[in-house]
């Protein structure tokens, strides 16, 4: 399926040398498995989008690239996203997230590159993204200057964010709930021991609607589109431990309204990132009593013992909401947490075939018209 007859190699920058070459393998192969082991064992951090998401996902398809030395030797590796496109039936759009840090510092110089080759690689490939996540600004600026000169084009307006808060996470629960104001660490405590709340995993398909209806809350009050979730593969994933779906359900609620408030993160290796953190607005919950609260100490002391070394909430579009942000409520909830905020993404495009690229935007134009005309009609 993957051309790999020849190994075409990729030089680095300052030498000229070939040092490396690309194999793409399905994801959840013997070959992406064994990679992971191995990267594991170097003490590398493997994002969750590589390791356990391909495996139970179940939206599209998933490869697995992997970066080779001239003496055979897995450098690296990265997962690929493939759906299907919209805009030209046959082709397909693929997504690649979290490069960068050590893991994919080796190649960094290089990466542009090592991502045009592989998206040359894989037919029938309309666009691929890519996303640089770093929170070292020297090694991000160095792996956006290597797809630049590659002939990749910066998104200003991507589908992801590029600032976040980080919350730093202490060897042990105590020390960790320490690091938070006092005032913090009072409503997670009301909130954990309420009897109106217990607070658990969500299992079982029975939620599946639920929570779809309550990740499409915190969108409806901020005038925003909810971007479509994967739930039956969060549920899947969450009981194998690498990321977690974490519920507050009403003690006194019936199956499946007793699911009050979630939130949804995962496990990078040696930090965790909040992916999703929604609740229903009830009168059994006062001003005093907050299922979020409740849900991210859960979320912290289960990325702690993990093996994580901080927390990403999510970004955050900046810190300084104006009174009439209707963003502002989820701004200040996170920022209880931590004042840290930073730059620590950015994302890239890449047609690789300029025949489907103009076919595709052909497609488009038709369609646009179409559409238009039919309008016209109705007006008429």
């Amino acid at each position: 399926m993957y051309p790999q007859a020849s190994r075409r190699w990729i030089a680095t920058p300052e030498l000229a040398v070939p040092r490396y070459w690309v194999e793409i393998v399905e994801g959840g192969s013997p070959s992406h498995l064994a990679d992971l082991r191995s990267l594991r064992e170097r003490q590398l951090a493997v994002p969750h989008h590589y390791s356990s998401w391909p495996l139970n996902s179940t939206d599209g398809t998933w490869v697995w690239t992997r970066v080779v030395g001239t003496d055979d030797r897995l450098i690296t590796g990265f997962a690929i996203h493939l759906t299907s496109s919209r805009a030209l039936p046959g082709t397909r759009i693929g997504e690649v997230d979290r490069l960068g840090r050590p893991l994919h510092e080796e190649i960094a110089a290089v990466m542009g590159d090592v991502l045009s080759e592989t998206a040359r690689r894989i037919p029938r490939l309309l666009r691929l993204d890519a996303r640089i996540f770093d929170e070292e600004p020297v090694r991000r600026a160095l792996m956006a200057r290597s797809l630049a000169m590659a002939g990749w084009s910066p998104l200003s307006r991507g589908r992801h964010y590029s600032h976040t808060l980080v919350v730093p996470l202490a060897a042990s629960d105590q020390e960790t709930l320490h690091r938070f104001s006092k005032g913090v660490r009072s409503a997670m405590r009301k909130a954990l021991g309420s009897p109106l709340l217990r607070f658990g995993p969500v299992t079982g398909t029975q939620y599946e609607g639920r929570i779809g209806y309550l990740h499409a809350l915190p969108f409806e009050r901020t005038g925003g589109m909810p971007p479509p979730i994967d739930i039956k593969g969060i549920l899947c994933d969450s009981a194998g431990g690498d990321s977690l779906l974490v519920g507050a359900f009403a003690s006194e609620g019936r199956v499946p309204e007793d699911l009050a408030a979630l939130a949804w993160a995962r496990f990078h290796g040696d930090h965790a990132t909040l992916e999703i953190n929604a609740s229903q607005r009830s009168h059994l919950f006062s001003n005093a009593l907050s299922p979020g609260f409740g849900l991210m100490s859960e979320l912290f002391l289960w990325a702690r013992r993990r093996g994580a070394h901080w927390m990403d909430l999510g970004g955050l579009p900046g810190t300084k909401p104006a009174l009439d942000d209707r963003m502002r409520g989820i701004i200040e909830f996170k920022m209880r947490f931590s004042a840290d905020f930073r730059e620590v993404a950015e994302e890239w495009r890449l047609e690789p075939s300029r025949l489907l690229a103009g076919a595709a935007a052909t497609t488009r134009h038709v369609a646009n018209l179409v559409r238009g005309a039919h309008a016209a009609a109705r007006k008429c």
